[in-house]
């Protein structure tokens, strides 16, 4: 093992030096960095720097505190290891555990004991907690619970940084001692005896486990160890919340918010608690409930500027009542309702004043709403990670909580609204219209924000008054004098009524579509947001009802509207204007129209290619500093490929693919890691454009370009860590491959993704994903039957082991999708299908809606069980014949289908009589009777 000499110490310190405390020039200390990132002994050497109390080089001066070299140290070790690992052994981990390890149970300040949780979680990340013990190390379990947990002060904060990123970085291996850490955890939260920044830490490292926890797909049929362990700890968890609030946790108003948040996480595990006598029940309801309402209704919280404290409070009530709600009454909370609706009346009036628009709120609107402002944040897009620091509160600003404030609020009256319409109508409609006609425009806007509220629940309580509504809507719209939240929030709650209009005043429409399409060109940009998402709002309410007809006669004034305002709108605005825009281009019946159309669309493409080139090349290829990405150009493309999927053009679609294909290059090129969005935008783009161009055009495209978009897409998809940016490169790869089949990929890069996808799909967590990775799997298989090498099969033995039937909601419809993905690859290589698990395939498809989609997959995968041998057949009958009994007689919708299932059945009658009459004797006689005559069995 490399023993560090005093001169290569030196050279890391300076290292850390311009890397982190004094950049003179970033680029060539990142240079630096990168070359010492491929010698191996440099994690040695951050070890040695990272554990050590003082500077080892005695005689080296430093500008700064010693700390904060070994702070950066810590983490650019954390960031290395596992090269270390791959370079020098075990032996490179094991010395960067030791050293972590000191320096986690000695720790000098918060920030060094934050590092070192992170290095001995990435080490045990890259062994497991039982390697501790076995490596020499220590006892890491018993460290942190039996000594540093009680030890106090850093040591304690040491312990709890450590335990909760264990519990967020390695589930798995924590599993369910998770009940066990939060027990320990919350205790000390409870214990009167410890500091208060203690307690607080503590229970900040629980609110913080179940956050992330509550982001988790659950399943509660297979809970994961984690899971399971979480929910067995979330009964005493609640408990230590209530206790914490009949207390008020030490009149310290940011402990009650931490308190009230995670109680509002805790909801969801109320199933789990078991029996709860009706002491308890009370106890909760006085403090979660009847408390939180208290909180609400004084006047005091909100004259002391404990707003967030206020909003936790809605939030709570908010989300038990919704909880209830969504599960029709039948859930485990259902006693904390009991009392809602008599608060309902008492909480009005607080939640009344709580919907007035704030003074902060107000300056920020009206700083903000010049259109020829850009939003920066919209063309800036950061993917932010990072833990959260549990030994300060994380309170928001005064600006943030307003907000905050205001939008509890009136989630609040939505979700009472729902819950009981009638007391909510009676509570709120006198403060409404009281509002209504106050001479100040804010009450204005919080009488007319409240009725967009509770439009949807108390829609029935609101017939009554609604043409009286629409009259005024229409006033304040129309009325040029009025102030922009007025106008704007009058926009958004007339959408939010148009379905009721639609349906007891369609000609109203008439009126109300031209009113908005003239406050497009608004030079207020919140009236231009909200007058379009009106538009578009109202459109899908038509679109819905089959009712779009009703725009016919107000195209023309539309598509004008919408052009003048094409180079007038930027980024949000612009986004929102072409959503509306490719809307109005399904219309389009007339070709001079569309002529124009295209036009007004090709010369404002231009002019935001124009802006978009000389950002790029400012920031990527001159490197100058404070630039924006002005990526305006994507809305415009998305209006262009609407508009060719109308009125096709492979010249405009090939010229396009062909310019966004060099972009992207030039980014891989340039190796353009900081800007997520703008990956992800063109992998998009260029997605959408080769589904606008013909196969054969496409085919050639391809082979003249030597399958540069291919490539590009592979490289971002196996280098990248940002899950959208896969995502979008399996979506260009898939979308080739179907188009073009065998012609889509270069020699060589079938094998590539293969082995890719195999390991990303037995890794991946999130269904979703892992639904894409099998169907790239199941694409590239049908499409090179014959490259069924040893990659290829490893590839869909993995894709074949993802599957789990033990699903339910969204994960069930990705769990489904990868069964018919599966079977496309059966339709080309049918003889595997003896290799893949039929009883789970067949069990996610006979739950899964019956589609296009799984019309084709029924048709590869009984199209591949009949060429399986007797044996074979026979041994997994029982379990495709779901199948068939999910598609009863709707098969005959789907062509092809009704005639593979008859084969399939034919089949068995000929091959496993025994199992098939024995089968069907089963059945109800009604069901039997059916089957038999519709697949005309006899």
């Amino acid at each position: 093992m490399y023993t560090p000499t005093e001169g290569d110490l030196v050279s890391v310190i300076q290292l850390l030096h311009n890397n982190g405390v004094e950049v003179s020039n970033s680029k060539a200390a990142y240079a630096q960095l990168k070359q010492y990132e491929s010698n191996p002994a440099f994690c040695i050497l951050l070890s040695t720097v990272f554990g050590a109390d003082t500077n080892p080089v005695a005689d080296m001066v430093l500008p700064v505190s010693w700390a904060q070299y070994r702070q950066l140290a810590g983490i650019t070790l954390k960031n290395n290891l596992a090269s270390a690992r791959h370079a020098l052994g075990e032996g490179a981990v094991k010395e960067a555990a030791r050293f972590a390890l000191k320096s986690l149970t000695n720790p000098p300040d918060t920030r060094i004991a934050r590092t070192s949780a992170q290095v001995v979680v990435k080490v045990t990340a890259l062994t497991s907690l039982e390697w501790w013990v076995g490596s020499g190390v220590g006892d890491l379990p018993s460290i942190l619970l039996n000594d540093l947990l009680p030890g106090g002060e850093l040591k304690t904060l040491a312990a709890l940084y450590c335990l909760q990123y264990l519990v967020e970085d390695v589930p798995k291996q924590i599993g369910e001692s998770s009940e066990h850490v939060i027990l320990r955890v919350s205790q000390l939260a409870a214990s009167q005896n410890d500091p208060m920044t203690i307690r607080k830490a503590a229970f900040r490292m629980c609110f913080n486990i179940y956050e992330q926890a509550s982001l988790l797909d659950w399943n509660v049929d297979t809970l994961s160890p984690l899971q399971m362990g979480l929910s067995k700890a979330s009964h005493s968890l609640s408990s230590v919340c209530t206790s914490l609030l009949e207390c008020s946790c030490g009149e310290d108003s940011a402990f009650v918010i931490l308190v009230l948040r995670t109680c509002s996480f805790l909801l969801d595990y109320f199933d789990f608690f078991g029996q709860m006598s009706p002491n308890e029940m009370q106890r909760y309801t006085n403090w979660w409930i009847t408390n939180s309402a208290q909180i609400i209704c004084s006047r005091q919280n909100s004259i002391s500027g404990n707003q967030e404290l206020v909003a936790a409070a809605i939030d709570l009530i908010s989300t038990t009542v919704d909880l209830y709600d969504r599960n029709g009454g039948e859930t485990a909370v259902a006693f904390l309702v009991s009392g809602v609706p008599q608060l309902i009346f008492s909480l009005a009036p607080a939640l009344v004043r709580y919907a007035l628009l704030s003074s902060e709120e107000v300056a920020n609107i009206m700083d903000t709403d010049d259109y020829r402002v850009r939003d920066s944040t919209a063309v800036s897009f950061e993917v932010k990670g990072g833990t959260k620091d549990i030994s300060e509160d994380d309170m928001l600003d005064d600006d943030a909580a307003a907000m905050t404030l205001r939008s509890s609020a009136l989630k609040l009256v939505d979700v009472l609204s729902t819950f009981s319409s009638d007391a909510t109508y009676q509570a709120f409609i006198g403060p409404i219209q009281q509002l209504w006609s106050s001479s100040e425009w804010r009450e204005r806007e919080a009488g007319i924000v409240l009725v967009g509220t509770i439009a949807n629940g108390c829609a029935h309580e609101l017939r009554a008054v609604l043409d009286s509504l629409v009259d005024q809507f229409l006033q304040f719209i129309s009325n040029q004098s009025e102030h922009v939240c007025v106008v704007s929030i009058a926009m958004w709650s007339l959408s939010r009524i148009s379905e009721t209009v639609l349906n007891s005043s369609p000609r109203t429409m008439d009126t109300i579509i031209p009113l908005l399409a003239s406050r497009l060109q608004s030079t207020s940009k919140r009236i231009q947001i909200t007058s379009v998402s009106a538009l578009n709002v109202i459109y899908g309410v038509l679109e819905n009802y089959g009712s779009t007809a009703v725009v016919m006669p107000h195209l023309p004034l539309l598509l004008e509207s919408a052009c003048a305002c094409l180079p007038v709108y930027s980024t949000t605005n612009l986004s929102l204007l072409v959503d509306f825009l490719n809307k109005l281009i399904s219309l389009l019946n007339d070709q001079t129209t569309a002529e124009r159309l295209s036009s007004v669309l090709q010369v404002e493409r231009a002019n935001r290619a124009s802006l978009f080139e000389q950002s790029y090349t400012a920031m990527y290829i001159r490197e100058e500093p404070n630039v924006l990405l002005d990526k305006d150009i994507f809305s415009l493309d998305r209006a262009m490929i609407a508009f060719i999927s109308v009125y096709p053009s492979n010249e405009v679609a090939v010229a396009n693919l062909s310019t966004w294909n060099g972009v992207l290059a030039d980014i891989k090129n340039r190796n353009v890691t900081d800007d997520a969005d703008l990956v992800f935008n063109t992998l998009l783009i260029c997605s959408a454009y080769t589904n606008s161009v013909s196969t054969t055009i496409l085919e050639e495209w391809l082979r003249s370009t030597s399958w540069a978009l291919p490539v590009s897409a592979a490289h971002f998809l196996t280098t990248s860590r940002i899950h959208e940016v896969k995502v979008a490169g399996i979506t260009i790869l898939c979308g080739l491959l179907r188009a073009v089949g065998s012609g889509a990929l270069p020699a060589g890069l079938h094998d590539t993704l293969m082995r890719w996808a195999t390991s990303e799909v037995s890794e991946a967590e999130d269904p979703q994903f892992k639904e894409h990775l099998v169907r790239l799997i199941g694409q590239a298989t049908a499409c090179y039957p014959g490259q069924l090498s040893t990659v290829a099969t490893e590839a869909l033995k993995s894709a074949n082991a993802a599957l789990r039937s033990d699903v339910f909601g969204d994960s069930s419809y990705y769990f489904s999708a990868m069964a018919f993905d599966l079977c496309g690859a059966l339709g080309a290589v049918p003889s595997y299908a003896a290799l893949f698990r039929i009883d789970t395939m067949s069990q996610l498809m006979a739950q899964a809606e019956n589609t296009v989609d799984k019309s084709e997959a029924t048709i590869h995968l009984f199209q591949a069980l009949v060429q399986l041998p007797a044996d074979v057949f026979s041994g997994v009958f029982s379990s495709a014949i779901k199948i068939v009994y999910s598609w009863q007689q709707a098969a005959v919708n789907y062509p092809g289908t009704k005639e593979a299932i008859q084969s399939f059945l034919f089949h068995a009658g000929k091959t496993c009589p025994g199992i098939f009459q024995s089968i069907l004797e089963g059945l109800p006689a009604a069901f039997r009777n059916m089957l038999v005559s519709f697949y005309q069995l006899q």
